[in-house]
């Protein structure tokens, strides 16, 4: 403790002594005279550093010449100080600051640097080396520390719960050096629709302002900050929108076969996420062997849409005695939508001709689709080709075979 206190005393002496001094005159040529010593630095000045945060910072100072007058007792010293703070770091090698960040190397009698290692923000400011002539000669630099963006969490909107047609305003706060410039975008590169503006790929400012707010403008929104120093830091905030449940379903009313199986369809829109049931009339259906129940997601919906879907096997007579209703719930309300059966009629098919021939229904085939295959009759069709060249071959030679009888007569 008292080391410090010795410093400290130390470091006021020193400054007031350099405060003090009388101030001299100067010859033409700029040169620092008085009748005691004579100096010049070897530079015309020190050079302005810009560096970022982390790295280190030097800053050299070197004397040209220096003449004594031998019966002077003073002895010359290189002081190192702050001047916007009015601090001595340094005098000499002699470290005052207890900155275990600061130190000061002498590469031989004239030449001195000041180097400050992990340079901070708070590390900005007007270095000078000054050397105790009268009056007192100095060279002086300025160090301006650039500071990547950080984004201030306590003064940036994190998660937004908004109802749908209401206003939405986003806030995003950045430090840095220089000052950071705020840029907005959603995560899934959708357009920002912003007040007073028209829809925007990108929007910079602090606040982002969207108005009467949608469900389509649900979703993740990117405040990201830069001020040329990297790195570049970005904050998400999730933005949902409430409203009220709505259904679709189609068609309400819906033919099916006895026997087959059939699919009841109801897409929904809500959030938060609703609760979701079918009913056969006022029972709530489940899982089971007679009906199955699933929710699906398509690819590229937004979260809050789905499909809900019903499917009944086997459909029998005591289905289209039935309402199924697909039922959506949440705490901003309740939405339903019914579906109805009715029975599709099998296709009947009369008895037809096929190649001249009568067939029944048992050389019928149905497809799939309910479509009529007719089955070939007994005989391939190659056969029935050879019997009427066999046919007209005959004819042939029945014709010939009166022709010469026709001309044996006549003869």
């Amino acid at each position: 403790m008292w080391i410090m206190w010795i410093r400290r005393l130390f470091q006021c002496v020193s400054f007031i002594v350099l405060l003090t001094m009388t101030t001299g005159k100067k010859n033409g040529k700029g040169k620092v005279l008085n009748k005691q010593r004579e100096l010049e630095f070897a530079m015309p000045h020190m050079k302005n550093l810009t560096i970022q945060q982390g790295q280190d910072a030097q800053f050299f100072c070197k004397v040209g010449r220096i003449h004594k007058d031998h019966n002077s007792q003073n002895k010359l010293q290189l002081v190192w100080i702050r001047l916007d703070t009015q601090t001595i770091l340094a005098i000499e090698k002699q470290i005052v600051q207890d900155n275990p960040r600061i130190s000061v190397h002498q590469h031989d009698r004239l030449e001195f640097t000041l180097h400050i290692k992990n340079v901070q923000p708070e590390d900005s400011g007007v270095y000078a080396c000054r050397i105790n002539t009268k009056p007192f000669a100095q060279m002086k630099a300025a160090l301006d520390v650039r500071v990547p963006p950080v984004i201030i969490a306590a003064d940036t909107t994190d998660t937004v719960m908004a109802h749908e047609e209401h206003d939405v305003i986003l806030k995003c706060k950045a430090t840095g050096h220089p000052s950071p410039t705020i840029t907005w975008q959603r995560e899934d590169g959708e357009l920002i629709r912003t007040r007073g503006h028209d829809r925007v790929r990108t929007y910079k400012g602090s606040v982002l302002h969207i108005p009467k707010i949608k469900r389509t403008e649900m979703g993740t929104y990117l405040c990201m900050a830069s001020n040329g120093v990297p790195p570049a830091v970005s904050q998400r905030i999730s933005v949902n929108v409430e409203f009220t449940p709505k259904l679709w379903v189609e068609p309400k009313y819906m033919g099916a076969w006895k026997g087959d199986s059939i699919e009841l369809k109801c897409e929904v829109e809500a959030y938060p996420p609703a609760a979701m049931l079918w009913f056969q009339d006022s029972n709530v259906l489940s899982n089971s062997d007679k009906f199955d129940i699933r929710t699906e997601i398509s690819n590229g919906s937004p979260p809050y849409r789905k499909k809900f879907i019903l499917t009944i096997k086997k459909v029998d007579e005591n289905d289209y005695k039935h309402t199924y209703t697909c039922s959506a719930d949440n705490h901003n309300g309740k939405k339903e939508e019914v579906i109805k059966l009715h029975e599709k009629e099998s296709p009947k098919y009369d008895a037809v001709l096929y190649d001249g021939q009568q067939m029944d229904e048992d050389n019928l085939a149905v497809n799939a689709k309910g479509s009529p295959k007719k089955k070939s009759p007994n005989g391939s069709s190659a056969q029935i080709a050879m019997c009427h060249w066999l046919l007209l071959t005959a004819a042939f030679l029945c014709g010939l075979s009166y022709l010469y009888v026709v001309r044996c007569r006549v003869s």
